[in-house]
């Protein structure tokens, strides 16, 4: 007997409804063994396709400005602490760019700092939580100094802000 594909997809959708959690385990073991496959694919599908894709993207996101908004705001609440830190080093870089101080610093190189000196000012040696870092050029950008990771040293805002131009 053969089917027509109106019963086809009848049964496909029933067995789909009675089956859904094993189909589900199934196709999620099968990615995970297969991840690398799926990924490499994906990508060289975007490459073929980029402008496709971001003039999808920028469409989705001018209709949908009220999820944007949304996911952002729970990004925010999730990671707050790494948002204002990364929003510091912009600053740092973008006053750095102004006075065409040579050099950058990733994240992950500030974090590293920060845990080298245990999370400690390095004036006052008042430590995290109960002062907040923020980033200082030892040898200050109006001076000719770097943005480098070996010209920065995490201070309190107390003693970065009270050290003025007399650094």
């Amino acid at each position: 007997m053969a089917w027509s594909i109106k019963q086809l997809q009848e049964y496909q959708k029933h067995y789909y409804l009675l089956n859904k959690e094993k189909l589900r385990a199934y196709h999620k073991k099968h990615y995970l063994l297969h991840k690398e496959k799926y990924n490499k694919r994906d990508r060289e599908w975007y490459k073929k396709n980029k402008e496709i894709k971001d003039t999808k993207v920028k469409k989705w996101k001018e209709m949908h400005p009220e999820n944007i908004k949304r996911w952002k705001a729970r990004y925010y609440e999730k990671h707050k602490e790494r948002v204002r830190l990364l929003r510091r080093m912009c600053r740092a870089r973008r006053r750095a760019l102004q006075k065409s101080a040579k050099g950058t610093f990733t994240l992950k190189e500030w974090e590293e700092l920060l845990r080298k000196t245990s999370f400690t000012c390095q004036k006052c040696r008042k430590k995290e939580p109960e002062v907040k870092m923020t980033i200082d050029h030892i040898i200050p950008l109006s001076r000719g100094g770097t943005n480098y990771i070996g010209n920065i040293q995490p201070l309190c805002m107390r003693c970065n802000c009270s050290k003025g131009t007399f650094a």
